[in-house]
């Protein structure tokens, strides 16, 4: 229930579950490229980088589908954009498991990039405006930690498919069986109702009631008019420390195992320990949104973030040897930094609620996904180029404290909107 429009508990679980799919298959998608990125190596006979290019494909995509789609969501409507999306990602995910040229992936890569990009903003703008100012902190928490759960179900699926079918043709069945799951789960998206709260302003709008003087400009504009303006530059520049930061560690973790000697199997144990203590810092995020607020319980998270990549760079620099997994510093210094990623948990509410209803769609998807491709391009450019002033590890350790830093800092440049009621205006 908002202020002014109630939802029924049936159309809120609805809307709830068909945003959960968006946000699980985020992660399902991220995590499995790189379990297949060798045995693609090995089937187009090319190198990591060509292979991993599709990543940035796949980000470059996602910045323009987050932009689209978030403005076709703020004009035409959430519920059929977020049926669109879907049908885009799953399809060519789907489609990238018969590929046969570098090309191919490369394009269906990107085009799997536009649909995941409209999933973020939309996903959380429904279930922001469905759900009471009381619990929409938790609510948003439980589902941003949905990307890590999806990383688990790609743990499963990859391993599955490279085991049972060989590393020629198992990534073709990992993109198959994760897309296929994807279009499946379509059926949550049609049981979702149109968000209440769009229609009360698409009404308005329609019937001549908005105040005068009310901006009605398109909504990629009016994230950069002088009443958001701010909220667009901190909420990108925390967005894209953030994924620095995470991307720091996170993108290049299993090279510094591998670098180590941790035998693979310990390493997928690792990050299945590593998931859910992600899922367990964004979900206590969310809760403390909605008990202390939304910028304090980023600042706490964000000093969590300095704290553990502290412990993180004095782990790796003692060098020890893989003995087991429970004997082996770097695993609980790697667990801990995972939990860190808790830092975005408020963000499916916090980042939605900065923004009226009219451009809240594509001010999430702008700052998410904007976010995500200078963080992340970033950090796959600076981790690789410090390698040399002390190991891997330390790279990822200096980059990752540059973003923790910066992230709680760009936290304490917005607003917070704990209590705030979502109407059509």
């Amino acid at each position: 229930m908002t202020s002014e429009i109630g939802y029924s508990p049936s159309e809120k679980v609805r809307t709830y579950a068909g945003a959960l799919v968006g946000f699980m298959f985020d992660g399902t998608d991220f995590l499995i490229i790189s379990y297949v990125l060798l045995p693609l190596v090995l089937y187009f006979h090319t190198n990591i980088a060509t292979i991993s290019f599709t990543v940035t494909l796949v980000n470059i995509g996602s910045v323009i589908g987050g932009i689209l789609f978030g403005w076709m969501a703020d004009s035409l409507g959430r519920r059929n954009m977020l049926i669109f999306t879907v049908l885009v990602y799953g399809s060519f995910t789907v489609l990238t498991g018969f590929v046969d040229s570098i090309w191919q992936l490369w394009l269906l890569r990107f085009l799997t990039g536009l649909g995941l990009g409209g999933e973020w903003g939309i996903g959380s703008s429904m279930v922001n405006e469905a759900w009471s100012e009381k619990a929409r902190g938790t609510a948003g928490g439980l589902l941003q930690s949905m990307f890590f759960a999806g990383q688990l179900i790609g743990i499963f699926v990859a391993g599955y498919s490279l085991a049972q079918y060989g590393t020629m043709t198992g990534w073709r069945i990992a993109f198959v069986i994760s897309g296929a799951i994807s279009l499946l789960l379509l059926l949550l998206r049609f049981l979702m109702p149109e968000s209440k709260v769009w229609l009360g302003y698409r009404e308005r709008k329609a019937k001549g009631e908005l105040p005068p003087g009310y901006d009605t400009r398109q909504s990629f504009v009016q994230i950069f008019s002088k009443d958001v303006r701010r909220w667009t530059f901190f909420g990108t520049l925390m967005a894209s420390a953030y994924l620095f930061f995470s991307s720091s560690f996170i993108v290049f973790s299993t090279a510094l195992f591998l670098a180590a000697k941790v035998p693979p199997l310990a390493i997928t144990t690792m990050i299945v320990f590593g998931a859910v203590a992600g899922m367990a810092g964004q979900i206590l995020n969310g809760f403390l949104a909605d008990r202390v607020g939304r910028k304090a319980g980023a600042v706490l998270f964000g000093i969590i973030g300095i704290l553990t990549t502290a412990t993180f760079y004095y782990t790796v620099v003692q060098r020890a040897s893989f003995v087991s997994i429970f004997a082996y510093p770097l695993f609980y210094a790697s667990v801990a930094q995972y939990f860190a990623q808790g830092f975005n948990g408020n963000w499916p509410t916090w980042l939605g609620e900065l923004f009226p209803t009219k451009m809240r769609s594509t001010a999430s998807n702008f700052l998410f996904m904007v976010g995500r491709i200078l963080g992340s391009g970033l950090a796959a450019i600076f981790v690789p180029l410090s390698v040399g002033f002390g190991g891997l590890g330390v790279a990822m350790a200096v980059g990752a404290m540059i973003g923790a830093v910066v992230m709680t800092l760009a936290a304490l440049g917005l607003k917070e909107t704990k209590g705030t009621k979502i109407t059509p205006l």
